[in-house]
């Protein structure tokens, strides 16, 4: 599925839990935490969060919707 597919009101769902996991990996990394659950990195956990965060801030702004 496209994410010009997804409705808008699932993006803003799906943007907020990810900035909740986001705030939790760095609070993380900033405590030593490395890895997690079966042993996968915290680091790589973040950085495909932000890459998600950006795709759908992305297709929030062409939609023209506001968000916080």
């Amino acid at each position: 599925m496209s994410i010009s597919d997804i409705p808008t009101e699932e993006l803003q769902s799906d943007l907020a839990d990810t900035e909740i996991d986001i705030q939790v990996c760095t609070m993380a990394l900033e405590q030593g935490v490395e890895r997690y659950g079966t042993g996968k990195s915290v680091a790589y956990r973040l950085n495909a969060n932000c890459q998600i965060r950006d795709q759908i801030k992305a297709e929030l702004a062409r939609r023209e919707v506001v968000h916080a």
